[in-house]
């Protein structure tokens, strides 16, 4: 299979952010994707992507075998994420056995969850077994890292090449520093970390005199030179301590209450260009979307909310990416999806093989 032939299966496809990195990476086969959320589907499939909306977990594979490349998936993330409860971490041990059981076709034991979304991160093992494909990609928040290392060793059993760690987005021309633990397996060439595109950021740190172009701020991707973004979440825990990037500096993770962090106008701004900023200085920015979706540009003033349209570029997706649902469900369809420049980067070597191996 090849890229303009193959088929990549998405479990928990959600809105699209792999499907997006896929484009992006250069896929020209079919994907695709399997989401129970009705208006994540809608989404993804007005953006051009095909979704059959149903339980990741019960979708039958049989049928597939034999005609699938690759397996690319982000299973739901809130049982191991710090703004949740974090109740994924008393299940891990159960995870783990759940995931030997489904990597050799045996039906897991019955388990009594902490919570019920745990068992849902074991699942690609279900499809790596039933599919037999060529690679394999998963991504999660960091704290899934030793769930993936474990299922990187069952990989190697079966003849992958593996390769796991956690990748900082900014790294990869991301405007943000989210980061993802990531997975990714061949029985093609093998796999390592994908080469960075652009410097690490480093808080109150100027850029260093490398190779590599530095990270790409929010305010280039917005076109906004002198704002503030105020996170809604608390610096270390201390909800009265909000952090705050410049415009010069990438954006804290786009989350799901983004909506919540705050654009302000910076008293005094200084880039790290050295040239300081009055706030008088007007800048082109997006103040938000009418009832169509469409962008409404304007000069930025005062104080207001990021705007979901902002979220999604900083997410790296197109400003007119279709979003369907409530307010609340595109929200949480912007801040839960995998931004598909990151997906690319991850996903491009294990498309193009040859290409990898040439250049390793």
């Amino acid at each position: 299979m090849t890229v303009h032939d193959g088929l990549v299966v998405e479990p928990f496809a959600g809105p699209g952010g792999l499907s997006e990195g896929l484009r992006l990476a250069g896929w020209q086969g079919r994907s695709l994707g399997i989401e129970h959320d009705h208006a994540a589907c809608r989404t993804a499939t007005g953006a051009g992507h095909w979704r059959v909306q149903a339980d990741a977990a019960r979708f039958p594979l049989g049928h597939l075998r034999g005609a699938v490349d690759g397996v690319a998936g982000g299973p739901p993330c809130p049982p191991w994420s710090t703004a949740g409860k974090r109740l994924g971490l008393l299940d891990q041990d159960a995870v783990l056995a759940r995931a030997d059981a489904l990597a050799t076709g045996r039906t897991p034991a019955t388990v009594t969850w902490h919570d019920p979304r745990s068992p849902l991160c074991a699942e690609p093992m279900r499809y790596v077994h039933a599919l037999r494909p060529r690679w394999v990609v998963l991504e999660q928040v960091p704290a899934v890292l030793p769930l993936w290392r474990h299922m990187a060793r069952l990989l190697d059993a079966l003849g992958y090449s593996t390769w796991t760690g956690v990748l900082s987005a900014e790294e990869y021309g991301v405007p943000q520093t989210r980061q993802r633990a990531v997975l990714t397996a061949s029985l093609d060439t093998p796999v390592r970390r994908p080469a960075p595109t652009h410097q690490r950021f480093r808080k109150n740190t100027p850029p260093q005199l490398e190779l590599l172009p530095r990270w790409r701020s929010w305010g280039e991707a917005l076109g906004v030179t002198d704002r503030v973004i105020v996170s809604n979440y608390g610096t270390g825990g201390d909800p009265a301590d909000r952090g705050e990037r410049r415009f010069d500096e990438p954006a804290a993770t786009i989350t799901g209450k983004a909506g919540r962090n705050r654009v302000v106008q910076a008293r005094r701004a200084r880039g790290y260009d050295g040239a300081l900023r009055e706030p008088d200085e007007p800048s082109l920015a997006i103040l938000g979307s009418d009832d169509n979706g469409d962008l409404r540009l304007g000069t930025a003033t005062g104080d207001r909310p990021l705007t979901i349209r902002e979220a999604l570029q900083l997410q790296t997706f197109p400003a007119h990416y279709p979003l369907h649902g409530t307010r609340e469900q595109q929200w949480t369809q912007v801040g839960n999806a995998v931004p598909p420049l990151l997906a690319a980067a991850v996903l491009r070597p294990l498309i193009h093989p040859a290409r990898a191996a040439a250049a390793a």
